[in-house]
């Protein structure tokens, strides 16, 4: 139990030096813009993260911050500390955000035999590093997993390694999937991965997520499919997301009309839709609904939406509902 609330702090000391990056990089650009001058690269520490290039190795000094920090941690947990010291875990993150494939190949060699570790189950020390490297450097991680496939359950590290760095950069693992593929990595064929990138596409560019959606390697695949309409209403945060997504779903029903995929993936939308309803106003859902669904699906989703007690200033739905003629 105490390991698991470790983890948990892990993760979340994580996401909150990674949203401090993110708000450096933001302010960074802001002054770019009011200044005129030429784009900085992001920086991360001291360390430049270029989209095209690898991930840089760490220096000697960031490579014995999170050996020695990791194992002063591991360590207070053997004796039995609750939660590890936020200063450690700060120096941990920063500096294991620069390791490369390569880094964690010797990390993990490092520790193997170390003294202070004697009495630390191995299988913990193991799960303790790959929180942190699948948080923290999710494509070193991933570098790392795909020179090392005698680990146990490999292509389940390897899937959720490829959808940590879908969700830390896009752009660039959606890019690095395409290139495996026409390359015929099957490392990468898997559901899961399919799965993730047809959903990372849904917002930023739902036309080509349905271009792939019926491609021949991704219809032959109907696990990376299952319920795909609805897993996209969960990630549609926006409303201008949605009518984006339902005018792409409209051209590529144009396109290939005999398709069933898109009867499926705009019923499994529609089903799922209510979930959103909360979050929105009356009139964003009303924009939405009246102007792209039809009478069946807009009677589905005012039925849904009517045993819902969760919505903002219930009597304008109340007066929309009844606006609604079957």
């Amino acid at each position: 139990m105490k390991f698991i609330l470790i983890i948990a702090v892990i993760i979340a000391t994580g996401i909150g030096i990674l949203q401090r990056f993110k708000l450096s990089d933001l302010n960074a650009e802001t002054a770019r813009l009011e200044t005129g001058k030429s784009a900085p690269s992001l920086k991360r520490g001291d360390r430049t993260l270029q989209e095209n290039q690898p991930s840089p190795e760490a220096t000697s000094a960031q490579f014995e911050v999170v050996r020695e920090t990791l194992i002063n941690i591991l360590v207070a947990y053997k004796n039995g500390a609750e939660n590890p010291n936020d200063k450690w875990m700060e120096q941990l993150l920063l500096a294991a955000g620069h390791f490369s494939g390569k880094d964690i190949t010797n990390f993990v060699n490092s520790l193997r035999g170390d003294p202070r570790l004697v009495g630390v189950d191995a299988d913990e020390i193991s799960h303790f590093y790959r929180e942190i490297f699948s948080d923290v450097s999710p494509f070193a991680w991933r570098d790392y997993l795909q020179a090392h496939r005698e680990l146990p359950n490999w292509q389940g590290l390897f899937d959720s390694a490829v959808s940590s760095c879908l969700q830390a950069d896009p752009k660039r693992a959606i890019r690095q999937f395409e290139e495996e593929s026409a390359r015929g990595n099957r490392d990468f064929a898997t559901s899961v991965i399919r799965k993730g990138v047809l959903l990372n596409l849904a917002a930023s560019d739902p036309d080509k997520m349905l271009a792939m959606a019926i491609s021949p390697e991704f219809a032959a695949d109907p696990d990376a499919l299952a319920h795909l309409g609805g897993f996209v209403d969960d990630r549609l945060k926006k409303t201008e997301d949605h009518h984006r997504f339902l005018a792409a779903l409209r051209r590529a029903t144009q396109k290939n009309p005999d398709s069933p995929l898109w009867q499926t993936i705009r019923k499994e939308y529609v089903r799922e839709m209510a979930g959103q309803l909360a979050s929105w106003s009356c009139e964003s859902v009303k924009t939405l609904v009246d102007g792209e669904f039809s009478l069946e699906e807009k009677l589905l989703v005012t039925e849904q939406a009517s045993h819902r007690g969760d919505l903002s200033d219930i009597g304008k739905w109340a007066d929309w509902f009844l606006s609604i003629d079957p």
